[in-house]
C-alpha cells in the first residue's frame, strides 16, 4: 500500500513539473536549451528552469500562470516590442534585469542576441495575493511607448536577485544543501514578492522616472537631434537635483543617463548599418556623435570591433541567414542627441 501511494506521488509531481515546465516553454515561446530545472527534487510551489534563448522574432501567445524572469546576460541585450501604433521598438535589458508576468497575453518580441535567464513558474494560488492584485494588468498595454521601451514588468531588486541567484545555483547542483534549504529559499522569494508589492503598491513593477520624463526626453532627442542634451535643466524641470535625477535614473535603468543615451546611439547605428547606402560617417553624425573618430571609439568601446569590422560581419550574416529584424521607420524618426 506504501509503495503504491509513493508511486502515485511521483506520477503527481511528476505531471505538475511537465505542466510548468510547458508554461516556462510557453513563455520562451521558441528554440531555446534547458541549462538546468528544478524538476527531480519537487519543490513546492515553484518550477525552475535556466534557458539559453535563441534570437529569434517571437509570436504572440497567451500565459496561463504567474512567470518570473531573471535575466542572467553578462551584457546588456536588446529585444523590440510593438507599440500602440505596431512599430517594434527597441528595449534595453540589462544584466540581472527581473520581470514578473501575469496571466494573459503576451505580445510579439524580437531579439537579436542569444539570451540567458531564469525562469520561474508558480502552482496556482502559491502567490494568490500577488496575482490577484495584477488580474486585471495587461501583460501588452505597457509594453512600449516612443522610442525607449516603456516595459512596466521589467525592474531590479538587489534582494530578490541574490534568492534567485541561490535557487538558480540549487537546480544546478540537484540540491546539494538539501531539501530544507531550498524550501527557506522559495518562502523568502514569496515573502520578497509580497512584500514588494504591500509597501510599493506595484510601483516596483514600473520604471522609476515617470512617463512624462521618458516623453520629454524621447521628444528632445527626436525634435533636436544635434543639441546637447542637458541633464541639469531636465533634473530641474523634474524638481530634482541633479544628483538625484543621476540616481533615479541608474536605478530605474541600471545605467547612468550619458551610458543610456550612448546605448541608444549605438543601437541605431547598428541598424542603419543595414542601409547599404550610408556611409559610416553620415550614421555617425545621423546618430549624434561628434564625429568619425568619436563614432569609432565608442563603437570599439561598446561592441569590441570597429563599426567598420561590424557592418563587414553583419553583412555576411544577414546574407547567409534569415534574420528577422525590426523596421526601421519608427526608430529612424529619432535622433540621439549628445550629453553633456
Amino acid at each position: 500500500m506504501d509503495g503504491m501511494s509513493t508511486v502515485d506521488h511521483n506520477d503527481l509531481v511528476s505531471a505538475w513539473e511537465s505542466e510548468q515546465s510547458r508554461v516556462i516553454r510557453n513563455f520562451v515561446r521558441g528554440e531555446s536549451r534547458c541549462l538546468f530545472s528544478s524538476a527531480g527534487p519537487g519543490w513546492p510551489g515553484i518550477m525552475l528552469e535556466e534557458h539559453e534563448i535563441s534570437p529569434k522574432s517571437r509570436p504572440a501567445a497567451e500565459l496561463s500562470r504567474l512567470v518570473l524572469c531573471f535575466w542572467n546576460n553578462n551584457e546588456t541585450m536588446r529585444c523590440d516590442h510593438p507599440d500602440a501604433n505596431g512599430y517594434f521598438v527597441p528595449k534595453l535589458v540589462h544584466p540581472g534585469t527581473l520581470s514578473l508576468y501575469t496571466r494573459g497575453a503576451l505580445a510579439e518580441v524580437r531579439t537579436f542576441e542569444p539570451w540567458s535567464g531564469i525562469f520561474l513558474s508558480f502552482k496556482e494560488g502559491f502567490l494568490c495575493e500577488v496575482e490577484e492584485r495584477f488580474r486585471h494588468d495587461s501583460n501588452i498595454h505597457s509594453v512600449a511607448d516612443g522610442m525607449i521601451s516603456q516595459d512596466k514588468r521589467c525592474f531590479l531588486e538587489a534582494p530578490l536577485q541574490s534568492i534567485l541567484k541561490c535557487l538558480g545555483e540549487e537546480a544546478r547542483t540537484r540540491g546539494q544543501n538539501g531539501r530544507r534549504y531550498a524550501e527557506k529559499l522559495i518562502q523568502s522569494l514569496a515573502d520578497r514578492l509580497l512584500i514588494l508589492t504591500r509597501t510599493r503598491q506595484t510601483a516596483w513593477l514600473t520604471n522609476n522616472l515617470d512617463m512624462c520624463t521618458w516623453r520629454r526626453i524621447t521628444d528632445r532627442l527626436e525634435a533636436t537631434p544635434d543639441a546637447t542634451f542637458d541633464v541639469e535643466t531636465l533634473a530641474a524641470e523634474r524638481g530634482c537635483s541633479k544628483r538625484h535625477f543621476f540616481r533615479t535614473f541608474r536605478v530605474s535603468t541600471g545605467r547612468s543617463p550619458h551610458q543610456y543615451v550612448l546605448d541608444l546611439r549605438i543601437e541605431k547605428a547598428r541598424r542603419l548599418m543595414l542601409k547599404p547606402n550610408l556611409s559610416l560617417m553620415h550614421i555617425a553624425m545621423e546618430c549624434g556623435f561628434k564625429s568619425d573618430a568619436h563614432f569609432t571609439r565608442a563603437f570599439r568601446q561598446r561592441l569590441g570591433v570597429p563599426p567598420s569590422i561590424f557592418r563587414r560581419r553583419l553583412s555576411c550574416h544577414f546574407s547567409s541567414s534569415k534574420v528577422v529584424s525590426a523596421p526601421l521607420s519608427s526608430e529612424d524618426r529619432s535622433h540621439p542627441a549628445r550629453l553633456r
